[in-house]
C-alpha cells in the first residue's frame, strides 16, 4: 500500500530512532539532575546571605552564648523558610502573582545585603563583651 496516507502516529515518529532516543536519554538525565538540584537552588538565597553574615559577624557569632545561639539557630531557620517560599512562588510558571512576588524578592534580597560603607563598619566595630 504505497499510495495510502500515513496516519498520524507514523508521520510524529522521527526518521532516525537512535538520534530520538538519545536525546530522550539526554532529556532523562537532565531531569534527574533538575529533580535532585531543585531544592538546593531552593537554599541558595539562604545560603548566601548566611554567608556574608558569617563573613560579616564571625567574632560576634563566635562569642554568643547558649541562649543567643539557639536564637541565632532560629532566625536561620526563620530565613531559610521565607527565602525558598518566596523563591519558590516567584518561579511559579503562571499567575500574575509569581511577578509580583518576584519583584518583591528581588526587592528584600537586595535590601537583605549592607550597603559597602555599612558593612565595613559592622565589621570593624569591636564586639560588646558583658563584663
Amino acid at each position: 500500500m504505497q499510495g495510502a496516507p500515513k496516519t498520524e502516529l507514523e508521520s510524529a515518529a522521527p526518521p532516525n530512532s537512535s538520534a530520538a532516543a538519545k536525546r530522550f536519554a539526554h532529556l532523562q538525565r537532565v531531569a534527574w539532575f533538575r529533580r535532585w538540584l531543585a531544592p538546593l537552588l531552593l537554599l541558595a538565597g539562604s545560603a548566601l546571605v548566611v554567608a556574608m553574615d558569617f563573613a560579616r559577624r564571625s567574632a560576634r557569632l563566635a562569642d554568643l552564648d547558649r541562649p543567643h545561639e539557639g536564637l541565632y539557630l532560629a532566625s536561620l531557620v526563620e530565613s531559610i523558610l521565607v527565602w525558598s517560599v518566596l523563591l519558590h512562588a516567584a518561579s511559579r510558571r503562571q499567575g500574575r502573582q509569581r511577578q509580583v512576588i518576584a519583584v518583591l524578592f528581588v526587592f528584600l534580597f537586595k535590601h537583605e545585603q549592607p550597603a559597602p560603607g555599612v558593612a565595613a563598619a559592622v565589621a570593624a566595630e569591636p564586639a560588646v563583651s558583658a563584663a
